[in-house]
């Protein structure tokens, strides 16, 4: 299952959307991207902004869905032997 308006995310938006879902700190996720803490910041901005996030709550909680979803979408069932 994938969040509405994902899609609308860059590359390096999704990334860091995942990292933040993965329960990862702004420090941690500039460190893994090379990148400084500011544009991580920067990139959380961008988006709230494009998927109207009023605010990093509502970012930490779409993103953990977004998370959830992703990992319960690739676990299957076992099949029968």
């Amino acid at each position: 299952m994938q969040t509405p308006g994902l899609s609308a995310l860059t590359d390096r938006e999704l990334h860091v959307f995942k990292a933040i879902g993965a329960g990862k700190s702004n420090k941690q996720i500039a460190a893994e991207l090379k990148l400084s803490v500011k544009t991580i910041e920067t990139y959380r901005e961008h988006i709230k902004y494009k998927l109207r996030l009023p605010d990093s709550v509502q970012l930490i909680s779409a993103a953990r869905k977004a998370h959830q979803a992703e990992n319960t979408d690739s676990i299957s069932p076992e099949s029968p032997d």
